[in-house]
């Protein structure tokens, strides 16, 4: 009578868990990506209702419809946000305004309408100059 696994029963099993989990985690890691995307989307949504009612104001400083970094608007647009606060893509890209969309530096627009594939520069003074092209 056996009381005990052997070794190979009990390595049958663990390399059969590891198969579930190397499965399961690649689901999870698409997933969360995914919902990443979603939140950034929203926050584009977002911002682009809250310029278009600062413009509608009248207020000043004025959004031009270019913008490399849209952070420096961040006082004028927040007031016009949920609890005043200006959203944050959750992959750390900036917003920026391209042909009167905003966009992020990671997902691209949310309103493809108006954007043709093209080249778009991110550089800043303190940084190296990046291209990151933006597909309709």
């Amino acid at each position: 009578m056996k009381k005990a696994f052997s070794f190979i029963e009990i390595s049958i099993v663990l390399v059969i868990i590891a198969i579930v989990v190397t499965i399961s985690s690649q689901h999870y890691i698409k997933a969360k990506k995914n919902s990443q995307k979603t939140i950034c989307i929203q926050n584009m949504s977002t911002l682009d209702i809250a310029i278009e009612n600062h413009r509608m104001s009248g207020e000043l400083p004025i959004i031009p419809g270019e913008v490399q970094y849209l952070g420096m608007y961040k006082d004028s647009i927040s007031k016009y946000l949920n609890k005043n606060t200006f959203p944050i893509c959750s992959e750390g890209g900036f917003y920026s305004i391209i042909n009167g969309n905003v966009t992020c530096s990671i997902h691209g627009s949310w309103n493809t309408d108006n954007i043709n594939s093209q080249d778009i520069d991110y550089g800043t003074d303190t940084e190296e100059i990046e291209k990151i092209s933006i597909y309709k």
